[in-house]
């Protein structure tokens, strides 16, 4: 699935929720860019504009999980991301 549509992402951890302009792996923005996993990617408020990625999907229950530590951990005995609810 992939959306530019702006929206809201919420951690399913923490429940920040932050505005994001996508979700999915190769933004068309981007060219050239594919990114390993899903990920919600927030616009940057710097002059670069170049976006950043605040949250991915937990490989275990499907849920949105930002990129704290606290939150998810990428395994690293199959290289999927685990909210901390399923940590690994």
């Amino acid at each position: 699935m992939s959306s530019t549509r702006p929206f809201f992402f919420q951690c399913s951890v923490c429940t920040i929720s932050l505005p994001v302009i996508y979700q999915g792996r190769a933004p068309p923005f981007l060219p050239g860019v594919q990114y390993k996993e899903d990920v919600f990617l927030m616009e940057e408020q710097s002059n670069d504009s170049i976006p950043v990625a605040v949250g991915g999907i937990c490989f275990e229950c499907g849920k949105p999980c930002c990129l704290q530590p606290s939150c998810s951990v990428i395994s690293s005995e199959d290289g999927k991301r685990y909210c901390t609810k399923h940590k690994h």
